[in-house]
């Protein structure tokens, strides 16, 4: 499984907004995307995932199974 923790930056984590570099990171760690537009700053990670938000550390981690070739 793909993970992947990002600051929760005072948010609810309801609103999966990922900046471009977040994004590069995701995609270079082999997460899969749905959406994904660099120049429009627009991505949108594939479904199924998993979100795990931590408010004592203020972090969002994000989980999604590995692709099957």
């Amino acid at each position: 499984m793909l993970s992947h923790t990002i600051p929760l930056a005072g948010g609810t984590g309801r609103d999966l907004t990922l900046s471009a570099e977040e994004a590069l990171e995701l995609a270079s760690k082999g997460f899969r995307f749905s959406v994904c537009r660099p120049g429009a700053e627009l991505g949108r990670l594939s479904l199924p995932i998993e979100t795990v938000i931590d408010f004592e550390a203020g972090t969002l981690t994000i989980r999604q199974d590995e692709a099957k070739h």
